[in-house]
C-alpha cells in the first residue's frame, strides 16, 4: 500500500466538495438563517422552527441568541401641527389640490384635469343616483376649481373694452340689470373684434353692488371662467387693457405672520396685473359650491344662520371667573365686523336680508326667485351651530299674505341686499387669518352653561349666494361663494343638512339632461376644446388599430325610432320662420355658412347615442318610409365592396389600405353627413336617448328645407361608428341662453 498521496490529483477529485464548502463558508454570514436551519438534514425537526426547546441542548444557546427580536428601525414621521399648511406644500403647478381634496380622495375616483386634482365620481354610487338627487333631493358640487378674475376701474375705461369681447348686437356688461350688481350674467367671450369666431369660452360675471346715493368712481367686476381657458382669458384681458404683471407688495415679514395667516398666504396667493387706469387680480381666496335639485333652496336657507352683532351674554350664561381673567388678557382691538357694521345703514340692510332668508326658507319652489339673483350675507361660524338634521322641503302652498313686504320678490333683490363684505380683500384675508380652531371652540363651550354664542370670539363669515336656473327648472339651484379658509366648514355643514356630494361626471350628466352643453367637450373650436379632442383621437386610434382586422369595429351603433308624425301647421310656420331668419342673418363677410350650429338630438324610441356618432340627412326613400310605415326603424347602410387585384402589394401599400386616408366625410356613406355628436347618453328625464352635437349651417338648412317640403317635422339620421344601421331622431337648435349657462 502506497503511503504517499498526489495533492493535485486528490484536490482535483474533490474539487466539487471543496467548492461547496467554500461557498457555504463565504455566504454564511450574509444569509439570514436561524441556527437550526443550518443543521444537517438528519438533525432538523419541524418543531424546532417554532419551539426552541426542540433544538439540541448543545446548540440551544446559539439558537436563542439569534432569535432575539431586533429593535424597530423605522422612524415614524411626526404628524405636523398644521395639516392645512402641510397639504398646501404638496401642491404642484400641474396638480393643484382642492381644499376638500383629502375628503374627496377617500370617497371618490380622482383624476388630474386642467391642472387640478378633481373628483370624477363616487366609489359607491351609480349614475342614476345623480338623477334621483336632483329630482328629489339636492346635489352638491365643488366647483372651486373655477377661476375668478377681478377687474377694477372706472366704467369709462372698462365697458368700451369689454364690449369688444362679446356680441356687438346686444349689451352684456353694460346692461343696467347687471350694472346694479343684483344679478349674475352669462355670456361667451371672444377674441377682440372677432365675434362670432375665435371663441374663448363661456363665463359668468357680476358687478359689485352700488347704491343710488353713493356711486363710487371705481367699480369692481368678478368674471368666473373655466380653468382650461383661464390663461387664455387673462392674456387677452392683459393685452386689451395694456396691463403688466406686478408682484404683491403688501406681504408681511415672517415674524409678524401667524401660522394660519402664513398658511392662507401659501394657499391663496393672488396674481396682480396693473396699468394706469385698470387693475386686474386672479383671485384664489374664494371657494364656490353649487347646490342643484328640488331641496337646494331649503337646505341652503336652513344651513345658514345670520350673525348677531350684539356681544351680550344672557344672565343664565354668565362667564366664570376663569374666563373673566382670560378676557382681561385678550387684545381689545376691533374686528372687521365691528368696523363694518358700525354703520347703522349696514345693520338695517342686514335685518332685511334676514327677513328675505326666512321667507325663502319655507318655499322650496325656485320659480319665485329671478334667475341670477344675488344675496350677500354675513353668517355665524358653521361649526358652532351645526345640527345634524335632514331638511325637508315644505310641500304645502303657503298663503300669499305671508309674503307681506316681499310680495314681489323681483323688487326685493336690491343692491343693498346683494352687497357683501366679501368684496373687500382686507376683510377676506382677516377672515381667513383670524379663524379660531375647533379646539378653542370646544374650550369656550366648556366655560358656558348654554352654548348659544361665543361673543366677540366667534367668527363672522361673509358669503354670497347666487340663484342659478337654465330655464327648464330641472337643474336649477343656488351657488355659495365663501372665503377659501372656510371651505371645509361649509362643505360639512351642507352635507349634514342633507346635500349629496357628486363629481364631475355627474355634473356633465345633469347638464346633458337639461340640454346644456358642457365646456370644453361641446366647444371644439376653442383653444380649450382642441387638446381634449386630440388626446381622445390618439387614444381611440391606438385602441382601434391594436386589434386584428377580424374584430375591428367599423361603425358605431345608435338606436332610435320615429312614429311618423306629420308636420302640423304650427310647426310648419315655426320651421319656415327659422329658415328665413337663418338665411337673412347671413353676412358674406362673416362666412357664416362655414360655421357649426349647436343642436340637441332626441331619439324617438330606443337607443342611447354616444360620442362621435354621425348625423346624416334623410333621402327621398327614407322620407317615404317614414310616412308609410309607423314601425320604421331606420335604413341600413349597404356594404361597400373593394375590388380585389391579384397583385403582390408592398408593406407600405398594405399599411395604407389598413389605414385609408379619407378625403371627405360628407360623401363617405350612402347618406350625406351634416354633423357629429359631441356628447350623448340615456336621459332619465325624457326616458330616451339624447345627445348634443354640431351640424354645419348648410347641412342644417338642407335638412329644414327637405323636412318642410316633405311635410315632416325636423328629423335626421344617426349612425354610430360600429354599426351599419341608421336611426331616426328629432333635432332642435340649442338656444343661446342654454349655451351661455355652460359654466
Amino acid at each position: 500500500m502506497d503511503h504517499s498521496v498526489n495533492v493535485l490529483q486528490f484536490a482535483d477529485a474533490r474539487a466539487s466538495e471543496i467548492g461547496t464548502l467554500m461557498y457555504e463558508t463565504s455566504k454564511l454570514p450574509k444569509k439570514k438563517k436561524t441556527y437550526f436551519q443550518r443543521l444537517p438534514n438528519h438533525m432538523r425537526r419541524r418543531g424546532a422552527s417554532q419551539n426552541p426547546k426542540r433544538v439540541p441542548r448543545k446548540l440551544r444557546e446559539s439558537n436563542q441568541a439569534q432569535t432575539v427580536k431586533t429593535l424597530q428601525k423605522k422612524i415614524h414621521k411626526k404628524k405636523p401641527k398644521d395639516l392645512q399648511k402641510e397639504y398646501a406644500g404638496r401642491n404642484k403647478p400641474g396638480n393643484i389640490w382642492l381644499n376638500n381634496h383629502i375628503w374627496f380622495a377617500r370617497r371618490f375616483k380622482m383624476d388630474t384635469l386642467w391642472g387640478y386634482r378633481l373628483p370624477i365620481h363616487s366609489n359607491d354610487k351609480k349614475l342614476g343616483f345623480s338623477h334621483i338627487s336632483v329630482e328629489h333631493y339636492a346635489m352638491l358640487q365643488d366647483i372651486s376649481y373655477y377661476c375668478c378674475i377681478q377687474l377694477e376701474g372706472t366704467l369709462e375705461k372698462l365697458l368700451p373694452e369689454l364690449e369688444l369681447l362679446t356680441d356687438n348686437s346686444s349689451d352684456v356688461f353694460s346692461s343696467e340689470i347687471f350694472l346694479e350688481g343684483t344679478k349674475e350674467g352669462h355670456c361667451i367671450l371672444y377674441y377682440t373684434k372677432n365675434y362670432p369666431f375665435k371663441a374663448i369660452g363661456p363665463v359668468s360675471f357680476f358687478w359689485r353692488p352700488t347704491y343710488k346715493e353713493k356711486r363710487p368712481l371705481q367699480r369692481q367686476l368678478w368674471i368666473w371662467c373655466h380653468p382650461s381657458c383661464k390663461e387664455e382669458l387673462v392674456q387677452v384681458l392683459a393685452e386689451l387693457f395694456c396691463l403688466t404683471e406686478i408682484k404683491a407688495s403688501d406681504s408681511k415679514s415672517a415674524n409678524d405672520v401667524s401660522s394660519n395667516e402664513a398658511c392662507s398666504e401659501t394657499l391663496f396667493s393672488e396674481t396682480v396685473f396693473k396699468s394706469e387706469y385698470v387693475r386686474m387680480m386672479v383671485l384664489r381666496s374664494l371657494v364656490r359650491y353649487r347646490l342643484i335639485g328640488y331641496k337646494a333652496q331649503t337646505i341652503l336657507t336652513n344651513a345658514l344662520n345670520l350673525a348677531d352683532f350684539t356681544d351680550k351674554l344672557d344672565i343664565d350664561n354668565e362667564p366664570s371667573e376663569k374666563r373673566l381673567k382670560l378676557d382681561d388678557q385678550e387684545d381689545n382691538s376691533k374686528t372687521w365686523w365691528e368696523s363694518y357694521y358700525n354703520n347703522i345703514q349696514h345693520i338695517d340692510f342686514h335685518m332685511k336680508k334676514g327677513e328675505l332668508l326666512d321667507l325663502l326658507q319655507y318655499h322650496c319652489s325656485r320659480s319665485f326667485v329671478t334667475p341670477g339673483s344675488i344675496i350677500g350675507l354675513t353668517v355665524k361660524d358653521p361649526r358652532i351651530h351645526l345640527q345634524i338634521t335632514n331638511c325637508e322641503a315644505e310641500k304645502e302652498k303657503r298663503d300669499e299674505n305671508d309674503f307681506k313686504l316681499f310680495e314681489d320678490l323681483e323688487k326685493s333683490f336690491t343692491p343693498e341686499i346683494a352687497d357683501c363684505a366679501l368684496w373687500d380683500k382686507d376683510i377676506r384675508n382677516e377672515v381667513n387669518a383670524t379663524k379660531i380652531s375647533t379646539k378653542e371652540i370646544n374650550e369656550e363651550r366648556s366655560k358656558q352653561i348654554v352654548t348659544e354664542s361665543l361673543g366677540k370670539k366667534e367668527n363672522r363669515v361673509p358669503i354670497l349666494i347666487i340663484h342659478q336656473s337654465n330655464g327648464n327648472g330641472f337643474s336649477g339651484g343656488w351657488d355659495l361663494i365663501a372665503p377659501a379658509g372656510w371651505s371645509r366648514e361649509f362643505w360639512h355643514l351642507l352635507l349634514q343638512k342633507g346635500a349629496r356630494p357628486t363629481g364631475l361626471r355627474d355634473l356633465h350628466f345633469i347638464n346633458l339632461e337639461a340640454g346644456c352643453p358642457n365646456f370644453p367637450c361641446s366647444f371644439p373650436d376653442t383653444t380649450a376644446g382642441l387638446p381634449k379632442n386630440e388626446v381622445l383621437s390618439d387614444a381611440t386610434s391606438a385602441k382601434f388599430y391594436v386589434l386584428r382586422k377580424g374584430i375591428r369595429a367599423m361603425n358605431e351603433i345608435c338606436c332610435s325610432h320615429n312614429m311618423g308624425k306629420k308636420l302640423s301647421d304650427k310647426h310648419r310656420d315655426k320651421l319656415l320662420e327659422l329658415f328665413n331668419i337663418l338665411v337673412k342673418s347671413f353676412n358674406p363677410a362673416m362666412q357664416v355658412y362655414k360655421s357649426l350650429i349647436l343642436v340637441r338630438l332626441l331619439c324617438l324610441n330606443k337607443g342611447a347615442p354616444s360620442k362621435h356618432a354621425g348625423i346624416y340627412l334623410l333621402n327621398e326613400q327614407d322620407m317615404e318610409d317614414v310616412k308609410s310605415m309607423k314601425a320604421f326603424m331606420g335604413p341600413t347602410e349597404p356594404k361597400h365592396c373593394i375590388e380585389k387585384k391579384n397583385k403582390v402589394l408592398s408593406s407600405g401599400k398594405v399599411q395604407s389600405l389598413e389605414r385609408p386616408e379619407i378625403q371627405t366625410l360628407i360623401s363617405n356613406s350612402s347618406r350625406k353627413m351634416i354633423g357629429y355628436i359631441s356628447e350623448g347618453g340615456y336621459s332619465r328625464l325624457e326616458g330616451k336617448g339624447c345627445a348634443i352635437g354640431h351640424c354645419t349651417t348648410l347641412g342644417f338648412l338642407s335638412m329644414a328645407k327637405k323636412c318642410f317640403e316633405g311635410n315632416l317635422k325636423p328629423l335626421v339620421l344617426i349612425r354610430e361608428q360600429n354599426n351599419f344601421t341608421y336611426r331616426l331622431a328629432s333635432i332642435e337648435v340649442i338656444e343661446n341662453r342654454k349655451i351661455i349657462y355652460s359654466i
